[in-house]
């Protein structure tokens, strides 16, 4: 009997073992299968979306996604587009939900990332109810899709909107900003120097100006201006035939270039100049931006040249203004500035400047210092837009489980989205941004998939 006994403990134990053994296969198995799949949307959207040249095109790989998915399209215009997830079997009264994401701002690789998250959450997602899947536009940093999102998706008891951050996040407030321009005319001379070169700055990683990661992220455009700012300011004569960088203001540039024309006896001290910023630049960013090169190259002269004055006023203004963000003990960001852009075209120097604040007295003493540098330097400076501040009350249902799935209290950010256009359209509505990258995606998949499974019981959940 002891030994029968001891023999059928040894075969339950060994049963017990396969099937732990089988979990833990499972388990891995399911995690394998939904980075794969991640993977799989990041490869297929880049493939399409890198070659995009407008809202159409990347709307038309989405509806084809979606048929292949048999996800319903609901609603497709020219600015925005509307995926429809049929509610599950016992979910038909669950509370309603719109997951939502901006094409054609930031990087490609950034808004493939949110996209590939966002698309394996939707296509995975098993307990549900009403859901709304939307792209909107803004090809041109301005919003235009979620401006003209008709009013019935607003009308919805949980709005999310998914953005790029280093891990899954939930952000309930967000800041104040302003878009300028300064501009400073002038007319093209030749010059008298012999040589030319052009100094430049590319391979950096780039990203959203008022992101946390973005906070210790070199700038090109003030690299190479304080290069130039410190020739100027040792007596080394040089005129400045262009400058340009950058695609938004609200963005880090990827690269930058200048080119310069100096006295052929001063191309040694240039070369000298440039070593000793190169060694500089190495030792700031070498291990943080493993792709950066900085570079002075020789060209061909250029036809002309800006006026000394122009030279001056740019390289004074560029140096003026501060650039960078400041943050609070916790490590958020309180306020950010950025020039994204800079161009030089037919003597027109034209400078795309972001400002950001948590608060809208913040914005207004940023936007006066600007004021007071383009004034300095003789240039008009005009704000394009102003976005207000916006914010969803912790005690909302939409905060509170989005947070504690997340394990880690909601924050606000300063990195501009759609939600300030939604905010304002819409007083009452309930809306918070959700950081993701493909990295963590496992992760930001469960979180999005277990808070729509619990609308089945939120509206009783929010009214205890």
């Amino acid at each position: 009997m002891k030994k029968a006994a001891i023999l059928i403990l040894t075969i339950i134990l060994a049963a017990g073992l396969l099937m732990l053994s089988g979990c833990e296969d499972k388990q891995d198995n399911d995690k394998a299968d939904l980075e794969k799949l991640v993977e799989d949307e990041y490869s297929s959207a880049f493939s399409v979306l890198e070659n995009a040249d407008s809202f159409a095109d990347a709307s038309d790989y989405l509806q084809k996604w979606a048929k292949d998915k048999k996800i319903k399209v609901e609603k497709s215009t020219d600015e925005y587009l509307v995926l429809s997830l049929k509610a599950a079997e016992g979910y038909e009264d669950a509370v309603s939900a719109v997951l939502q994401m901006p094409i054609g701002s930031g990087n490609i690789e950034s808004v493939c990332e949110v996209l590939s998250v966002l698309l394996t959450a939707a296509e995975t997602s098993e307990a549900h109810g009403d859901v709304k899947v939307i792209f909107t536009n803004n090809t041109d940093n301005d919003f235009s899709g979620a401006k003209k999102l008709s009013s019935e998706y607003l009308d919805t008891d949980n709005f999310i909107n998914f953005m790029y951050d280093d891990m899954p996040t939930v952000y309930n407030q967000g800041g104040a900003a302003s878009y300028n321009k300064a501009v400073l005319e002038s007319t093209p001379i030749p010059s008298e120097h012999e040589k030319a070169f052009r100094v430049s700055v590319s391979g950096l990683s780039g990203g959203l100006a008022g992101s946390v990661a973005a906070a210790d992220t070199l700038n090109p455009i003030e690299t190479i201006s304080g290069f130039l700012a410190a020739a100027k300011s040792d007596g080394f004569v040089f005129d400045l035939a262009s400058f340009r960088g950058g695609v938004s203001a609200d963005t880090l540039p990827r690269e930058a270039s200048a080119v310069i024309v100096v006295p052929a006896s001063s191309a040694d001290r240039l070369q000298k100049r440039f070593d000793t910023s190169h060694k500089r630049f190495e030792k700031k960013c070498g291990k943080t931006e493993p792709d950066a090169e900085y570079t002075l190259t020789e060209v061909e002269k250029p036809s002309a040249v800006l006026p000394e004055s122009a030279k001056n006023d740019i390289i004074n203004f560029l140096y003026l203004f501060e650039q960078g963000a400041n943050l609070d003990k916790d490590g958020n960001i309180t306020s950010s500035s950025n020039i994204g852009k800079v161009s030089t075209k037919d003597g027109r120097f034209t400078a795309r400047v972001v400002l950001e604040d948590v608060s809208k007295e913040g914005l207004s003493d940023m936007q006066l210092s600007l004021r007071t540098s383009s004034d300095l330097c003789q240039m008009d400076c005009d704000t394009i837009s102003r976005n207000e501040p916006w914010i969803t009350y912790e005690e909302s249902y939409l905060v509170t489980k989005l947070a504690d799935l997340c394990s880690s209290e909601p924050k606000s950010t300063i990195v501009q989205n759609e939600n300030t256009v939604f905010k304002n359209r819409n007083k009452k509505l309930t809306l918070v941004s959700f950081g993701v990258n493909k990295s963590s995606s496992k992760r930001s998949i469960k979180v999005v998939n277990k808070f729509l499974a619990s609308l089945i019981d939120a509206e009783a959940k929010e009214s205890e």
